[in-house]
Protein backbone atom coordinates (compact mmCIF):
# COMPACT_ATOMS: atom_id res chain seq x y z
CA UNK A 1 0.00 0.00 0.00
CA UNK A 2 1.32 3.39 -0.92
CA UNK A 3 1.36 6.30 1.49
CA UNK A 4 -0.84 9.25 0.63
CA UNK A 5 1.12 12.14 -0.81
CA UNK A 6 1.79 15.07 1.54
CA UNK A 7 0.78 17.72 -0.95
CA UNK A 8 -3.04 17.32 -0.69
CA UNK A 9 -2.94 17.38 3.14
CA UNK A 10 -0.81 20.51 3.07
CA UNK A 11 -3.20 22.17 0.66
CA UNK A 12 -6.22 21.17 2.72
CA UNK A 13 -4.65 22.68 5.85
CA UNK A 14 -3.76 25.90 4.00
CA UNK A 15 -7.18 26.42 2.40
CA UNK A 16 -9.11 27.95 5.36
CA UNK A 17 -6.54 30.67 6.14
CA UNK A 18 -6.09 31.38 2.42
CA UNK A 19 -9.86 31.58 1.90
CA UNK A 20 -10.19 33.97 4.84
CA UNK A 21 -7.42 36.19 3.47
CA UNK A 22 -8.92 36.27 -0.02
CA UNK A 23 -12.36 36.94 1.41
CA UNK A 24 -11.07 39.90 3.41
CA UNK A 25 -9.31 41.33 0.38
CA UNK A 26 -12.27 40.74 -1.94
CA UNK A 27 -14.78 42.33 0.46
CA UNK A 28 -12.82 45.54 0.97
CA UNK A 29 -14.50 48.14 -1.21
CA UNK A 30 -11.92 50.79 -0.44
CA UNK A 31 -14.77 53.11 0.49
CA UNK A 32 -13.68 56.19 2.42
CA UNK A 33 -15.78 57.79 5.14
CA UNK A 34 -18.40 55.05 5.61
CA UNK A 35 -18.94 55.75 9.31
CA UNK A 36 -18.82 59.49 8.77
CA UNK A 37 -21.42 59.20 6.01
CA UNK A 38 -23.63 57.19 8.35
CA UNK A 39 -23.34 59.82 11.09
CA UNK A 40 -24.39 62.61 8.77
CA UNK A 41 -27.15 60.67 7.01
CA UNK A 42 -28.62 59.41 10.29
CA UNK A 43 -28.73 62.99 11.53
CA UNK A 44 -30.38 64.06 8.26
CA UNK A 45 -33.11 61.44 8.79
CA UNK A 46 -33.78 62.77 12.28
CA UNK A 47 -33.73 66.40 11.12
CA UNK A 48 -35.95 65.64 8.12
CA UNK A 49 -38.73 64.58 10.46
CA UNK A 50 -39.28 68.28 11.18
CA UNK A 51 -39.51 69.07 7.46
CA UNK A 52 -42.16 67.95 5.00
CA UNK A 53 -40.13 65.07 3.54
CA UNK A 54 -42.53 62.23 4.34
CA UNK A 55 -40.76 61.03 7.49
CA UNK A 56 -43.83 61.40 9.66
CA UNK A 57 -43.62 58.33 11.90
CA UNK A 58 -41.12 56.34 13.94
CA UNK A 59 -41.38 53.55 11.37
CA UNK A 60 -40.46 55.83 8.49
CA UNK A 61 -37.62 57.31 10.54
CA UNK A 62 -36.28 53.79 11.14
CA UNK A 63 -36.61 53.04 7.41
CA UNK A 64 -34.68 56.21 6.56
CA UNK A 65 -31.88 55.32 8.98
CA UNK A 66 -31.70 51.75 7.64
CA UNK A 67 -31.50 53.04 4.06
CA UNK A 68 -28.82 55.56 5.06
CA UNK A 69 -26.77 52.82 6.73
CA UNK A 70 -26.81 50.68 3.59
CA UNK A 71 -26.42 53.60 1.20
CA UNK A 72 -23.26 54.71 3.01
CA UNK A 73 -21.48 51.41 2.31
CA UNK A 74 -20.04 53.19 -0.73
CA UNK A 75 -18.53 55.88 1.49
CA UNK A 76 -18.36 59.56 0.71
CA UNK A 77 -18.31 60.70 -2.89
CA UNK A 78 -15.16 62.72 -2.22
CA UNK A 79 -13.21 59.47 -1.82
CA UNK A 80 -11.20 61.06 1.01
CA UNK A 81 -11.30 60.34 4.73
CA UNK A 82 -12.76 63.50 6.27
CA UNK A 83 -11.32 65.22 9.30
CA UNK A 84 -13.26 64.42 12.50
CA UNK A 85 -13.83 68.14 13.17
CA UNK A 86 -15.37 68.59 9.71
CA UNK A 87 -17.79 65.72 10.32
CA UNK A 88 -18.69 67.01 13.80
CA UNK A 89 -19.36 70.49 12.43
CA UNK A 90 -21.51 69.18 9.60
CA UNK A 91 -23.51 66.91 11.92
CA UNK A 92 -24.01 69.89 14.28
CA UNK A 93 -25.31 72.02 11.38
CA UNK A 94 -27.75 69.33 10.28
CA UNK A 95 -28.97 68.87 13.87
CA UNK A 96 -29.34 72.64 14.30
CA UNK A 97 -31.33 72.93 11.07
CA UNK A 98 -33.64 70.12 12.20
CA UNK A 99 -34.19 71.75 15.60
CA UNK A 100 -34.82 75.11 13.93
CA UNK A 101 -37.29 73.47 11.54
CA UNK A 102 -39.13 71.92 14.49
CA UNK A 103 -39.45 75.36 16.08
CA UNK A 104 -40.36 77.31 12.94
CA UNK A 105 -42.10 74.82 10.70
CA UNK A 106 -39.15 74.79 8.30
CA UNK A 107 -39.66 78.19 6.70
CA UNK A 108 -37.00 80.00 8.72
CA UNK A 109 -33.74 81.08 7.07
CA UNK A 110 -30.59 79.36 8.41
CA UNK A 111 -29.24 82.70 9.65
CA UNK A 112 -32.33 83.24 11.82
CA UNK A 113 -31.87 80.15 14.01
CA UNK A 114 -30.53 80.13 17.55
CA UNK A 115 -27.18 79.05 16.14
CA UNK A 116 -26.44 80.99 12.96
CA UNK A 117 -25.40 78.80 10.04
CA UNK A 118 -23.55 80.33 7.13
CA UNK A 119 -24.67 79.10 3.73
CA UNK A 120 -23.44 79.20 0.15
CA UNK A 121 -26.80 80.34 -1.24
CA UNK A 122 -29.34 83.06 -0.54
CA UNK A 123 -33.08 82.72 -0.03
CA UNK A 124 -33.05 79.19 1.34
CA UNK A 125 -34.72 77.78 4.43
CA UNK A 126 -33.56 75.35 7.08
CA UNK A 127 -35.21 72.38 5.36
CA UNK A 128 -33.25 73.15 2.19
CA UNK A 129 -30.06 72.65 4.23
CA UNK A 130 -31.40 69.40 5.74
CA UNK A 131 -32.15 68.18 2.22
CA UNK A 132 -28.80 69.36 0.84
CA UNK A 133 -26.23 69.91 3.63
CA UNK A 134 -23.60 71.15 1.17
CA UNK A 135 -25.52 74.45 1.15
CA UNK A 136 -23.99 75.08 4.59
CA UNK A 137 -20.35 76.19 4.63
CA UNK A 138 -19.60 73.69 7.41
CA UNK A 139 -20.67 70.86 5.08
CA UNK A 140 -19.34 72.27 1.80
CA UNK A 141 -16.26 70.03 2.10
CA UNK A 142 -18.55 67.25 0.85
CA UNK A 143 -18.46 68.84 -2.61
CA UNK A 144 -15.79 67.92 -5.14
CA UNK A 145 -14.88 71.58 -5.49
CA UNK A 146 -15.85 73.31 -2.23
CA UNK A 147 -16.24 77.10 -2.24
CA UNK A 148 -13.66 79.22 -0.51
CA UNK A 149 -14.65 80.34 2.99
CA UNK A 150 -15.53 84.04 3.24
CA UNK A 151 -12.80 86.47 4.17
CA UNK A 152 -12.98 87.62 7.81
CA UNK A 153 -14.04 91.27 8.15
CA UNK A 154 -11.38 93.91 8.62
CA UNK A 155 -10.89 94.78 12.28
CA UNK A 156 -12.43 98.08 13.30
CA UNK A 157 -10.09 100.91 14.17
CA UNK A 158 -9.72 100.93 17.94
CA UNK A 159 -8.75 104.60 18.08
Amino acid sequence: MLAAPLMPRFLLAALPPLAALLSAIACDTGAKGVNECRQMETERCTAARSCDFGIDSDERLADCKRFARDNCLHGLSTGVEPKPADVENCVRVIRTMGECAAESGGDQAPGECTEIVLTTANEINVCDVVENPTLALDCAWLLEDPPEPPEPPEPADGG
